[in-house]
């Protein structure tokens, strides 16, 4: 059941993060193709679907160092699209929790 759980990072800098950066990085860490996937899309959408769909705050940044202020936490969606959770990915208890949750969820779905 665990090859049923997808993780999905979505830049929230797309002019520096192109496909080509996202592919680099994800071989850097050894990402399995079709369980961890690297997505991108324009800026708008991108902060749309963090805003709307995920309820994550997304601001402009004011250092050129950080052009983009976004959320450290992750969202836990389940099979149906539902948000299950949010976890803070600064936090070892957080993803301890969402260890756990993501059990709880192939549980639910077996």
């Amino acid at each position: 059941k665990a090859g049923n759980v997808k993780l999905v990072s979505i830049t929230v800098d797309p002019d520096f993060d192109t496909p080509e950066r996202l592919s680099s990085f994800a071989n850097l860490y050894q990402a399995e193709g079709e369980r961890w996937l690297f997505l991108t899309g324009g800026e708008k959408q991108i902060q749309r679907l963090a805003t709307e769909a995920f309820k994550l705050p997304v601001m402009e940044g004011t250092d050129p160092a950080e052009p983009i202020i976004h959320s450290t936490r992750f969202v836990l969606v389940d099979v149906d699209g539902n948000i299950r959770g949010y976890y803070d990915g600064m936090e070892t208890e957080a993803t301890q929790r969402l260890i756990t949750d993501v059990g709880v969820l192939l549980r639910e779905d077996a």
